[in-house]
């Protein structure tokens, strides 16, 4: 999915409507934020969460179990739609909401996760940013070299950070 820099906020938009979809049916919003995030390239990824972030409201104040890490009898939170589930979750303006997130994606083997941990590298809070930096430094070998090297735009944004970015 390759999003101009005018279009982009097609993808911020796409995210919002799986958000507020989410009661009428969780398992095909579930379906759908998995596949948007799986196709966004680093850049794009960036964009997303400032834009995300930047919205006035979280999923905490949407109260939708399923987005806070409860366990749901539907397949919305199967493994690989909970995977992308917890990738938004580490999005939200709610530290414990990103906390939550975060130890959800470092609890899985699935590569998806990495882009989403290494934007949570500068959290603000401290318990989101050490779960993030042991959930990377568990993938620092040889197996997740090529997918570390396309994902270098977000290590630089991580890196070129002042400190803690957030909120």
């Amino acid at each position: 999915m390759a999003v101009s820099g005018v279009g982009w906020s097609w993808l911020l938009d796409d995210v919002v409507r799986v958000i507020f979809s989410w009661d009428e049916e969780p398992a095909l919003a579930a379906r759908h934020l998995d596949g948007v995030l799986r196709r966004v390239t680093p850049h794009e990824l960036i964009r997303l969460e400032s834009g995300y972030r930047s919205r006035r409201y979280g999923l905490g104040a949407l109260g939708h179990g399923a987005l806070a890490g409860d366990p749901a009898p539907d397949d919305a939170t199967a493994e690989r739609h909970g995977t992308s589930v917890a990738a938004l979750m580490s999005f939200d303006r709610s530290g414990y909401l990103r906390e939550a997130g975060v130890a959800r994606l470092a609890g899985t083997e699935d590569p998806f996760a990495i882009p989403f941990l290494l934007l949570r590298l500068n959290d603000p809070v401290e318990e989101v940013r050490v779960l993030a930096q042991g959930a990377v430094a568990a993938r620092l070998g040889p197996e997740h070299v090529e997918l570390l090297v396309r994902l270098l735009p977000l290590i630089a944004d991580c890196t070129n950070a002042a400190g803690p970015a957030g909120y």
